[in-house]
């Protein structure tokens, strides 16, 4: 597995009108991280999965916690996967051909998707 590189964002810069000053991040593997901005990196050396935690502290000295439960998830990328042309071409009733992503050698799609609506993805 090789290092995953996360990035986290906080959207929020203000409780009850009292200006946040710190972000305490606890990212699941035994490391932390503070910032007086709201974004912040982190890398991941090891395949898990890992809540991470987020303490807000204002300008009056009050702090806020939340922990996202299995915020991220790491481990070895999946072989053999690519997006791909529908093998059947349009599907019945649609008008445009779907593309696909899986293991194409072995023809188990993970999910296919049709755009519409000026280029966007549906499921």
């Amino acid at each position: 597995m090789h290092p995953f590189d996360a990035s986290f964002n906080a959207a929020i810069s203000t409780i009850n009108n009292d200006v946040v000053t710190g972000y305490t991040w606890n990212f699941g593997d035994n490391s932390t991280g503070h910032s007086t901005t709201s974004s912040i990196d982190h890398r991941y050396n090891n395949a898990g999965s890992y809540d991470v935690s987020l303490t807000v502290t204002t300008q009056q000295g009050c702090t806020a916690t939340r922990t996202f439960q299995q915020l991220v998830k790491t481990g070895t990328a999946p072989q053999n996967v690519s997006f791909y042309r529908h093998p059947h071409g349009r599907l019945r009733g649609h008008q445009h051909t779907p593309a696909g992503i899986g293991d194409q050698r072995k023809q188990l799609p993970l999910g296919f998707w049709r755009w519409h609506d000026a280029g966007r993805a549906r499921a």
